[in-house]
This record gives structure tokens, sequence and C-alpha cells, in this order.
């Protein structure tokens, strides 16, 4: 009997301690997650609202289209020199280059909306994955808890049987004399 009571203790010692050791473990879990939505919000912010027109690409492109659009112009004129363009013909060749600067800048427009709603997308996803991670911690603390009353509710009844199977025994020996 002694025995079952002292293994009924060390049991429920057992419970409490690994349920200290799960809290525990599920705090630290708590901090990493925290500190993965502090890292995704930083990483949102820097690039929804950063200037898609600063970019070292978008540069590139922007330099390069406006440096073919000072050579067409360049052109034209050397070109109205050399065959008498008139000054229409020039303006019409000066008006094209600068459509194609615009254009340009029209595409990079519809690119900076594209990429702002894949950051959204992204960004969503992220949020996903943290819901996810803690629900799941959500889980485990519920188990964790329905786990420690189990093994509470067992090492309980067994006290209890070892207490009514002596409290039985000595009835009977009671009985018999």
């Amino acid at each position: 009997m002694i025995s079952t009571l002292i293994g009924a203790g060390m049991g429920a010692v057992g419970g409490i301690a690994g349920g200290i050791a799960s809290a525990r473990a599920a705090n630290e879990q708590k901090k990493i997650i925290a500190k993965q939505k502090q890292n995704n919000q930083a990483w949102y912010d820097r690039n929804y609202n950063a200037d898609y027109t600063q970019r070292a690409d978008v540069q590139a492109l922007l330099t390069k289209t406006k440096e073919y659009a000072k050579d067409r112009y360049k052109t034209a004129q050397a070109s109205q020199a050399v065959t008498g363009a008139t000054d229409e013909s020039l303006a019409m060749d000066k008006a094209q280059a600068n459509d194609v600067v615009s254009d340009t800048m029209t595409n990079v427009a519809a690119q900076a909306s594209q990429f702002k709603q894949g950051v959204d997308a992204q960004k969503v996803a992220m949020d996903n994955n943290i819901f996810q991670q803690e629900a799941g911690m959500a889980m485990q603390k519920a188990q964790s808890g329905a786990n420690l009353m189990s093994n509470s509710l067992t090492a309980a009844g067994g006290v209890f049987g070892s207490l009514s199977d002596a409290n039985k025994k000595g009835t009977a020996k009671k009985q018999e004399e």
C-alpha cells in the first residue's frame, strides 16, 4: 500500500514537473513567434513602402530609356541639318522619343503595383503561417492539460483504490476476529 502511495505521489510530482516544463517551452515558443511577427512586419513595411522607382533595375531602365530618347533627338537634329527636314518633323521625332519615356514610366508604375500586390500576398502567407503555429501551440497546450489531468486522475484513482483495498482488508480481518 505504501509503495502504491509513493508511486502515485511520484506520478503526481512528475505530472506537475512535466506541466511546468511544457509551460516554459510554450512561453519560449511564444517569444519566438512574437519575434517572427516583428520581423515579418518590418519586412512588409520596408518592402511595401519602398519607392519602387529607386530600385537599381528600374533606375537602369529609366536611364537607358532617357539616353535612347536623347540619342534619337540628336539623330533627328543631325538628320534635319543634312536633309533639310522641317521643324515639325523634328518636333514629331522628339514627341515619339518622349512617348517611349512615358510608356516606360507607365510600365514601371504597373510593375510597382504588381510588386506591392506580391508583397501583400507574401505578408498574408507569412501571417497565415504564424496563425497556424499559434493554433498548433494552443492545441499542444490543450493536449498537455488533458494529459496532466488524465495522469492526475489516474494517480488519484490508484491512491483511492489502494486505500479502498486496505479498508476492505482491514474490514475483512475485523470480521474474521
